[in-house]
């Protein structure tokens, strides 16, 4: 079984695909929740997905965690620690899609310079601690072509980005 955790782009993916996303002749079943951080609100789809125990597990998690009161060494370590309990859960495999840049912040102190530089540094330790798991967004998702105008959401060309991303990312395992 193949599944899709994470924030808003993993709601507005399950949106986008009518909750009906295969890989392999197997359903992706999606774990999510709008505005999800790696510091609270994912305890529920957590506790599911290791009930349900998937193989495989795409996350998508991190950018809104990006702020001036924290620091990148602390979101690496929080995403560090989510991708253990889920192996600690029985998952085989865990693919985490680096932070992509955005327009738009919560942080009205926060600026594009300042957002890429954490993301970037939050993504370097993801990719060390991850290596072949890790999956570089940024490659295939650009800032600002495939963003709505909230400057914050994939637009439909994003979303199609980031289902072949995922489908990409799922074929390592077959």
């Amino acid at each position: 079984m193949y599944a899709v955790f994470g924030d808003s782009y993993v709601t507005r993916l399950k949106t986008f695909t009518g909750k009906n996303l295969k890989f392999e002749g197997s359903n992706i079943k999606f774990y999510d929740r709008p505005g999800m951080s790696t510091r609270h609100k994912y305890e529920e789809q957590l506790n599911q997905l290791c009930e349900d125990r998937p193989q495989y597990v795409f996350i998508i998690i991190g950018g809104n965690d990006i702020n001036t009161a924290t620091t990148p060494a602390t979101i690496a370590e929080n995403l560090k620690t989510l991708v253990k309990e889920m192996k600690w859960c029985g998952i085989e495999r865990v693919f985490f899609m680096s932070i992509c840049q955005r327009g738009k912040f919560r942080d009205r102190s926060m600026t594009e310079v300042v957002y890429r530089k954490m993301k970037t540094s939050v993504n370097d330790k993801m990719r060390h601690f991850l290596k072949s798991d890790y999956v570089n967004g940024d490659m295939h998702i650009k800032y600002p072509q495939h963003f709505s105008g909230d400057g914050v959401h994939l637009n439909q060309s994003g979303l199609k980005k980031l289902k072949r991303v995922i489908f990409k990312t799922f074929k390592k395992t077959v």
